[in-house]
């Protein structure tokens, strides 16, 4: 009995460690391959480790098992938040085209953004030579047939 028992939570485990890796490959961003991948994961891992307990009925044995479920508990809901928190940022930091990120020690909010409106920051990459002068619709100072004796980045 303990056999076909096991055997079915192998199985059932196995059922969704497939979807939880269709999840991955498949859902359109990050947040919903997230949930994708630390519930059915999770839910896979604790089925096989179960079977493996069921099988396998020593204290030894079980004890290690309850300790890989209780893990996989605490830590996949951690690299979940993680992973969609570090998501939510790059993707905010993406939209609103920050000019200058300043850090600040002890602060839980994380980096404080400071923006420059877009003629400033433009003419702020220019005299940083972050953009050359023929991209952004000016003239070169100097005429074309003239040569600066030394390059501006020296």
């Amino acid at each position: 009995m303990n056999e076909i028992l096991a055997g079915l939570l192998i199985l059932s485990g196995g059922v969704f460690a497939l979807v939880a890796t269709l999840g991955i490959i498949r859902l359109p961003d990050v947040l919903t391959r997230m949930h994708a991948s630390t519930k059915a994961g999770t839910l896979a891992g604790t089925l096989i480790l179960t079977a493996v307990a069921v099988r396998l009925p020593e204290i030894s044995v079980t004890a290690k098992c309850l300790a890989a479920v209780l893990f996989l508990f605490l830590t996949a809901p951690l690299a979940a938040h993680m992973i969609g928190r570090a998501s939510y940022r790059d993707a905010k930091q993406r939209q609103e085209k920050p000019a200058l990120l300043d850090s600040v020690e002890g602060d839980n909010s994380g980096d404080i953004v400071r923006h420059i409106p877009e003629k400033h920051l433009k003419q702020t990459q220019r005299s940083l030579h972050l953009e050359p002068p023929e991209l952004s619709g000016e003239k070169s100072s100097t005429p074309e047939n003239e040569k600066p004796d030394k390059p501006p980045y020296e």
